[in-house]
């Protein structure tokens, strides 16, 4: 089959798992079935594996699927299908079948909004995959299986990858998103030439730069601060930027922020 021809190398399979380990939990065994539950948020961050297990098995769509969601953002090529509320699908990997569903729950959350002043109600859905397998795979599941869903969605992401803009919003990860269109780029941005060549020059020193931040504990990351009237040129820039990088966009209002605690949360929770 063609997805064993893609299979990571034994090394970054057991690299990958490590990571991951605690981002799936066993619920229930039965006499011959293990299932197995992945949250869509671990804590208040969100579920790589998750997030993984959604890019992959939007590929894995089968004809005998009755209900699924389909989705198309604005300057995307393709239309993205996705398992839909309790509908079933079953893949063979290796001789092991596997059966995935989608599970959601809502919880509604009263809230006292002092801007108004009113009581306001919201409405969370909480997602997560329910897998289910014989349970003499497990191993094979969770060192090899697993793995391999993050190694390949990882390239289909890398080979769908376009510029998003994403809104940050307060109380939980937003997923919705756009698909920046006609966004500038380096080579139609104005700006002094000396100027954007330095520019362009630090991104990619700091890209390079990576595994070096990782090796000597720092964060990976570069601020820059932008200033100016309106209509200067900021917005572009960072347009400019993410597109030469190829990095999603994130917005956040400040206004909305009321402290350092929350700040730190959202950071966590969507970057």
């Amino acid at each position: 089959m063609s997805f064993l021809t893609k299979m990571p190398s034994t090394s970054s399979v057991f690299t990958v798992y490590t990571s991951f380990a605690a981002s799936t939990m066993v619920v229930r065994t039965l006499i011959s079935e293990t299932q197995s539950i992945i949250s869509q948020n671990n804590g208040i961050a969100i579920n790589e594996l998750y997030t993984a297990s959604e890019t992959y098995l939007s590929t894995k769509i089968s004809r005998s699927l009755k209900n699924l969601k389909a989705f198309k953002a604005p300057g995307e090529t393709n239309v993205t299908f996705k398992i839909n509320k309790g509908e079933l699908l079953i893949e063979e990997f290796e001789g092991i079948e596997i059966a995935w569903e989608m599970i959601s729950t809502e919880k509604q959350i009263m809230n006292f909004d002092s801007d108004i002043p009113a009581q306001t109600t919201e409405t969370f859905e909480k997602r997560h995959y329910q897998m289910s397998f014989n349970k003499k795979n497990k191993d094979s599941v969770m060192k090899i299986y697993l793995p391999f869903i993050m190694e390949r969605a990882k390239a289909i992401e890398e080979e769908n990858r376009v510029v998003k803009l994403y809104a940050l919003m307060i109380r939980h990860a937003n997923e919705d998103s756009i698909v920046l269109q006609n966004s500038c780029s380096f080579g139609n941005l104005a700006m002094d030439l000396k100027k954007k060549k330095e520019l362009m020059d630090d991104l990619d020193r700091f890209v390079r730069r990576r595994e070096f931040y990782k090796r000597i504990g720092k964060a990976w990351k570069r601020g820059y601060l932008l200033y100016g009237p309106p209509g200067t040129g900021k917005s572009s820039l960072v347009a400019a930027m993410a597109d030469y990088l190829k990095f999603n966009i994130y917005d956040l209002e400040l206004t909305s922020v009321r402290n350092n605690s929350t700040l730190r949360t959202m950071a966590v929770v969507h970057c």
